[in-house]
């Protein structure tokens, strides 16, 4: 009996999951800012932090092409 508890509680463990994959996929960036100046920033992980950043200087956000959930 205590074996069968055991390995219930074990198997339980097992799949819970642990959030690092959640933790991974967020530090993906998104989105690149591409300036009218020719320089390439690729930090940004939404579309309003690239927007944002061109606002006033110009240029244009697009996907990274680095991006894994395309």
């Amino acid at each position: 009996m205590r074996f069968l508890a055991t390995s219930a509680v074990l198997a339980f463990i097992a799949s819970v999951p642990t959030g690092r994959a959640a933790s991974a996929q967020s530090s993906i960036t998104h989105y690149c800012a591409y300036y009218n100046d020719g320089s390439i920033n690729c930090y940004f992980h939404s579309f309003g932090e690239c927007d944002a950043a061109i606002s006033g200087v110009g240029g244009v956000c697009r996907v990274s092409i680095l991006d894994s959930r395309r």
